[in-house]
């Protein structure tokens, strides 16, 4: 028996639809921790004074990059929690044949799409 170890390209793999959503679940929630501190930062901005608020949102206006990071991490908080949801309901039995899991994984992908369509919307008007 060969020993050696074996090389797998995960490009290559194809994924089912519900490991896509499992795993974007868990890369979401590492999205949401690592901007925690520039959303704490903002609050601090907007609780300080009139002058610190007027200008974060003058930084939020010029500046397309900050805007694009609000954006996606407000489309990862949406995202992890229908997912969570998703997964709290199988968790409690229902949904959890091959075929009920797929299309509630393709629901939790639209749901996340049309949320970023009106968010973006609002957002990049």
């Amino acid at each position: 028996m060969n020993k050696r170890p074996v090389f797998l390209n995960l490009l290559q793999i194809k994924f089912p639809v519900t490991a896509i959503v499992s795993i974007g679940h868990r890369v979401s929630g590492v999205l949401m921790i690592v901007v925690l501190p520039f959303w704490i930062w903002m609050l601090q901005e907007t609780l300080g004074s009139a002058e610190s608020y007027a200008n974060l949102v003058s930084c939020i206006e010029e500046h397309s990059f900050v805007k694009f990071i609000i954006f996606l991490s407000i489309i990862s908080v949406w995202y992890h929690v229908f997912a969570g949801f998703r997964h709290l309901v199988m968790d409690l039995g229902f949904g959890e044949s091959m075929k009920k899991a797929s299309v509630s994984a393709w629901f939790v992908l639209m749901l996340t799409f049309f949320a970023a369509v009106f968010l973006f919307s609002v957002f990049f008007e």
